[in-house]
């Protein structure tokens, strides 16, 4: 950092001396012998304008001092995201920084310095030696496009190869890498992230016979014992306690570094795991061990340690995802009035099916705690944009009106992974993002997805009569 500063502090102090030897042959010289009596200036004005050897510029325009003010902006942007998001993975400054950096080698070396950095260098502006596709090549000057037009998803990241070339650790930064960025959303994204990134230290470090997808599956209450050790029962209470706050940082798992990095932004961290394990089905768990084999606590666990069977779950996830359902089956009519009332898209084919979208936004945005019309108004923006998708005629200058009075602005619905960091191509009167991967879009209008009838409510004990099963 400190050498990317002192080389835009000498932009403006550079001396360029053109030095050569020549002799004086013969008789008659002057009194006085200046440079032009011993060279051809308009010679030398052709070499340089053949061969740019030297780029001359005038005083008079200031443009040392315009080119210092641009990286002494990129240096003191790259310290802010240094010193704001060091440590904690942020996606977004990972990436701004990323293209920061490439701005500077841009502007002191003229390309980057790093092969791997090149195509990326294209697609995010800054361009590279020579004539390419870059804004910076298109408009004559360094410019930037927006830092994710070269992710290939939602959680790619610049190339790990910058970082470490040690496979484990570029592991460890692909699970680490975002989490910051769900805090704000939704409590049960952020704890299927940490969920996710505990059992792929359970995978990496368990030697487990298993890919890694097939190892999660195994862990669903559904998938039953067979192939598994199982060594005892554990209460969910007593295992989320213990996953909270006995979680050791130990090379090469990061579930411990990241709930240390969480702990001061989450108050209830035993409830975000608790609801995301009951939310997917968890029914097993790897028995881990609270020391290694050298009596050193940390977490030790492998396949052949088995595993634990989960007791007391509660049904509360799967009452609260029929009355999801049923919700959603009741504000298909208050959506398709309310597209009518805006003139956003003709509703006539709309009416014998139910927007996909619309349990998984409900769940998602369950802690809002949104009035029925701000409920409707969020998932009738999500589900103009989910049509728009599908090729359906939407009116944008109506949603650019209904986007105003949004009770959550599309960068919270971003945290909540409703709306995806990619904009919706084609579109230039508004700034629309595409729909979350999680969030399901299609809609089959030839079969009919029919409106489901509202769920009826049941007792705990009507729930554990059918199952068969004391809570």
């Amino acid at each position: 950092m400190s050498e990317i500063e002192n080389n835009f502090y000498q932009l403006d102090n550079g001396v360029c001396r053109l030095e050569f030897v020549s002799s004086l042959l013969g008789t008659g010289f002057p009194d006085t012998v200046t440079a032009g009596n011993l060279t051809h200036t308009d010679e030398v004005l052709a070499l340089l304008a053949k061969h740019a050897l030297i780029v001359p510029f005038m005083k008079e325009i200031k443009l040392m001092e315009k080119l210092k003010a641009v990286g002494n902006y990129l240096y003191s942007r790259l310290v802010t995201f240094y010193r704001s998001g060091r440590g904690t993975g942020n996606f977004d400054m990972t990436w701004e920084s990323y293209q920061t950096e490439l701005s500077i080698e841009k502007l002191l070396w003229g390309h980057p310095l790093c092969s791997t950095s090149r195509l990326y260098s294209i697609n995010l502006g800054p361009g590279v030696e020579y004539p390419s596709r870059s804004e910076t090549d298109r408009m004559g000057f360094l410019c930037l496009n927006p830092v994710f037009t070269c992710c290939e998803s939602e959680y790619s990241l610049p190339p790990l190869q910058i970082f470490s070339k040690n496979a484990t650790v570029q592991h460890q930064i692909m699970n680490i890498s975002g989490a910051v960025n769900l805090v704000e959303g939704c409590s049960g994204v952020l704890g299927r992230r940490l969920l996710m990134c505990l059992v792929s230290d359970f995978y990496v470090t368990g030697k487990v016979p298993l890919r890694e997808n097939d190892f999660l599956l195994s862990l669903k209450a559904g998938a039953g014992s067979h192939g598994k050790r199982l060594i005892g029962r554990i209460i969910i209470t007593e295992l989320v306690k213990r996953l909270n706050t006995r979680a050791k940082p130990r090379y090469p798992r990061v579930f411990g570094c990241l709930l240390q990095m969480l702990r001061d932004r989450v108050t209830d961290m035993e409830t975000v795991l608790q609801n995301e394990i009951i939310s997917l089905n968890i029914g097993y768990f790897p028995a881990f061990r609270e020391f290694d084999q050298s009596g050193n606590a940390t977490w030790n666990w492998s396949f052949s340690y088995g595993f634990w069977v989960i007791t007391n779950v509660s049904i509360s996830s799967t009452c609260t995802a029929a009355a999801a359902e049923a919700e959603a089956a009741e504000m298909h009519s208050m959506i398709l009035t309310e597209m009518e009332k805006s003139k956003l898209c003709h509703t006539s084919m709309y009416r014998d099916v139910v927007f996909p979208s619309l349990h998984q936004v409900l769940r998602k945005d369950a802690e809002r705690k949104l009035s029925i019309d701000q409920k409707v108004a969020v998932l009738t923006f999500v589900s103009c944009i989910g049509l728009f998708k599908m090729g359906k005629y939407i009116s944008f200058s109506a949603l650019s009106t209904l986007e105003l009075d949004l009770p959550i602005g599309q960068r919270m619905l971003i945290d909540l992974e409703v709306l995806s960091r990619f904009l919706v191509s084609g579109v230039n009167t508004l700034r629309v993002h595409r729909l979350h991967e999680s969030i399901p879009w299609r809609l089959d209008l030839k079969a009919g997805s029919k409106i489901k009838p509202a769920v009826e409510s049941r007792s705990v004990e009507d729930f554990q009569e059918e199952n068969q099963q004391p809570i």
